[in-house]
């Protein structure tokens, strides 16, 4: 070890004990950020759920659910747990019939009811209706292309963290009753 000081062989030895700690610090953070995440999102849906319960009104816990999913990130980035998050959303809503990821193409990409691969859904009118929207809309009454029953489509618009569209997250509500 020509040339080193005690100095610089005592910072080399300080940083080999210190640079563990640091990587175990680091990705203990990443994993309360993550922690962190899926609680909120719980909480959100909890809360959404609670509000809507008070009202019992499938409007009232589509709108809440369309949020909560639509913040949600596996859903945002059409993760592989975009289809488990759908149908957790759809538990105990009985006027629900389904929830719909489309992408901003008009391809459906996740549902709670199975679909057909590569659906397009941009010629329907309730996609046309969404241009320009930022917030959740009601699209006319229509049979719904998958679960084949009389449905009112409330459709919340997602968008990406530039301010982009990214494609609907959308509950379709009974009207069969």
């Amino acid at each position: 070890m020509a040339g080193r000081t005690i100095r610089t062989n005592l910072i080399w030895v300080l940083f080999a004990a210190i640079f563990p700690l640091v990587t175990i610090t680091a990705w203990q953070i990443w994993l309360a950020v993550e922690d962190s995440r899926e609680l909120v999102a719980n909480r959100l849906r909890a809360n959404a759920w609670s509000i809507a319960e008070s009202d019992r009104d499938p409007f009232v816990i589509a709108g809440h659910s369309l949020s909560v999913l639509a913040a949600q990130r596996d859903v945002q980035l059409i993760g592989s747990a975009c289809s488990t998050n759908l149908a957790g959303e759809l538990r105990g809503a009985t006027a629900i019939v389904n929830f719909v990821r489309v992408d901003a193409d008009g391809k459906l990409r996740c549902a709670v009811l199975p679909f057909a691969d590569g659906h397009d859904m941009s010629s329907e009118n309730w996609w046309r209706a969404r241009e320009g929207r930022t917030s959740l809309y009601l699209a006319e009454p229509k049979v719904g292309a998958i679960s084949a029953l009389p449905v009112l489509m409330m459709v919340k618009p997602i968008m990406a963290a530039a301010g982009a569209f990214n494609g609907t997250v959308s509950a379709k509500v009974s009207i069969a009753h």
